[in-house]
């Protein structure tokens, strides 16, 4: 189950860099508003929380909220391979 998480309510190491109003949650890559904590269960059947979130809509993980709502996938490049496929 997917609940939406306050900015504040994210326990990071480097949560005083965190903005005072940072922008609300919204996954770059399907536009989902909520995000979960990444937990795993330990071999004693623990439950352990990892420093990883996942989006609840196309279930991909980041570790920073913040940055990962600024992230823009339409910006990234790939470089250019100059190998014997690309030749003429």
């Amino acid at each position: 189950m997917c609940l939406q998480f306050a900015w504040r309510e994210t326990e990071r190491p480097d949560a005083r860099a965190m903005p005072d109003n940072p922008p609300p949650f919204r996954c770059p890559i399907c536009r989902c508003s909520q995000y979960e904590v990444v937990s795993v269960a330990t071999p004693r059947g623990e439950i352990r929380r990892t420093p990883f979130y996942a989006c609840c809509g196309c279930t991909v993980m980041f570790r920073d909220p913040v940055a990962f709502t600024r992230f823009d996938p339409t910006r990234v490049t790939a470089g250019r391979t100059t190998g014997a496929a690309h030749q003429h």
